[in-house]
């Protein structure tokens, strides 16, 4: 469960306007009221038949279970219907509305199109009511192996990276000055910084300085490894310009790379999501637990549903594993020319979470299914990639020449191909063992 002082900041944090009005409207529509009258009674009814207490007098986690026991006895009822639909017209009509305003002050031309803009709205919309709505986290469920518009990818991952105590932590440092955020090894972790991002990123070099600046905080909370990981290599394919001599940095310095692709020039909202990643469980990545030292206190709603999968993590299948299930011919032939070493062969991409194996693009599509499902799921998206660079795998005759051919093609697999590949094979087994819909299953609106 979230803390008090979490939900309580979250609930007082400003909705848009738009949103609020909406969200008022359809409070006040006939539809709305009418299921609110039903869910009360069924309320009522249950606690009569169980001949339980006042509802007031329940705890927390009763009124809940009742009023879910409600919900789910009213999802196909006529009333709930009506009311899902109104909400879903006023929804609809504010969201075009608001799109419409923007494009208007932006001047229109040369902006984005109306469809981005409606998406931005959608995803900052929906990253607010959720961050008051902790129960229905799950409902991002629905978002898996789909592509997913930047709007809506921040609002994601938002929800999962959440360190609301760690940030305000940064800022009060911050505020007093910047020495007070920097290490005392702070030309160490932008030499490692910047080795990082040559190696996984070229094209990232303008981003640096929030990488280092980034970096060197959460190393001054004594929250990064100083050592690689056993077994971490230097990709092939890092002879490029300044990479080619330096050892590889710790596995945690690849990782603010797809944050700031993501969120930008925000520096505390990068802090913010570094900590709270380096928190989450990663099970099956031979990594160190994070110390307590770390600071990110990170909040419920976005590390919940991760970690309870985590804790199973141990009992999910490896990439060697499920590439035996999904490929025979490939399997047999990797587990021949590596004698039985691909999962070592991997680990330092998986620890990396594949920054600087995937082009960037895939590299967000993975983070896209680890976030919501758990990091173990790394696996299932290693597998895929191999598959999407089969051809190339099949005719390589020993070690060096598959690792060298996954740090020169593996950029070249993009996220559609990905996807594909994960829906072919693996995408069933992580939906059943995460409890997540199946895609079809998903209800159809019918906008205005």
């Amino acid at each position: 469960m979230r803390s008090a002082e979490a939900q309580a900041a979250a609930d007082a944090a400003p909705l848009d306007p738009w949103l609020a009005e909406v969200r008022g409207r359809i409070a006040r529509s006939p539809e709305f009221r009418a299921l609110s009258g039903r869910l009360y009674a069924e309320v009522r009814a249950s606690l009569r038949a169980e001949e339980s207490v006042p509802f007031g007098e329940l705890s927390l986690e009763e009124q809940r279970v009742l009023v879910d026991r409600a919900k789910e006895a009213l999802g196909s009822s006529e009333a709930y219907t009506a009311c899902r639909d109104e909400a879903w017209r006023a929804v609809d009509a504010a969201l075009d509305a608001e799109a419409e305003e923007r494009l208007t002050r932006g001047g229109g031309a040369g902006g984005p199109s109306k469809a981005a803009a409606i998406l931005d709205v959608a995803g900052t919309g929906a990253s607010q009511l959720l961050g008051r709505w902790p129960t229905e986290a799950r409902s991002l469920l629905w978002l898996l192996n789909t592509p997913l518009p930047p709007a809506i990818r921040a609002m994601a991952w938002r929800l999962k990276l959440r360190a609301p105590a760690a940030r305000r932590a940064f800022e009060a440092k911050l505020e007093r000055s910047r020495l007070a955020v920097v290490s005392m090894r702070d030309g160490a972790v932008l030499a490692g910084a910047h080795v990082a991002v040559q190696l996984a990123d070229p094209g990232a070099l303008g981003a640096l300085p929030r990488l280092k600046a980034c970096l060197s905080y959460a190393d001054s909370l004594g929250a990064l490894s100083q050592q690689a990981p056993a077994g971490a290599s230097r990709p092939v394919s890092a002879a490029r310009e300044g990479a080619a001599d330096a050892e590889p940095p710790p596995a945690e310095y690849f990782w603010p790379i797809p944050l700031a692709r993501v969120f930008g020039d925000d520096e505390p909202e990068l802090v913010e999501h570094f900590l709270a990643l380096l928190t989450l469980p990663k099970p099956l990545l031979d990594l160190p637990p994070p110390p307590p030292s770390r600071g990110a206190d990170v909040d419920a709603v976005a590390s919940a549903a991760a970690a309870a999968v985590g804790a199973k993590g141990d009992g999910a299948p490896r990439v060697s594993a499920l590439l035996a299930q999904a490929d025979t011919a490939l399997s047999s032939h990797l587990s021949k020319v590596l004698g039985g070493r691909l999962d070592a062969l991997l680990l330092p991409h998986a620890q990396r979470l594949c920054v600087g194996l995937l082009s960037a693009e895939a590299v967000d599509a993975v983070w896209d299914l680890c976030l919501l499902t758990g990091w173990e799921h790394i696996q299932p998206a290693l597998a895929a990639a191999l598959i999407c660079m089969r051809d190339g795998l099949v005719n390589c005759l020993g070690a060096a020449h598959v690792a060298r051919y996954l740090d020169e093609h593996g950029c070249a697999v993009t996220a559609p191909q990905l996807r594909a590949a994960l829906d072919r094979h693996f995408m069933a087994a992580v939906r059943a063992r995460v409890g997540a819909p199946e895609p079809g299953g998903a209800p159809e609106l019918s906008p205005n």
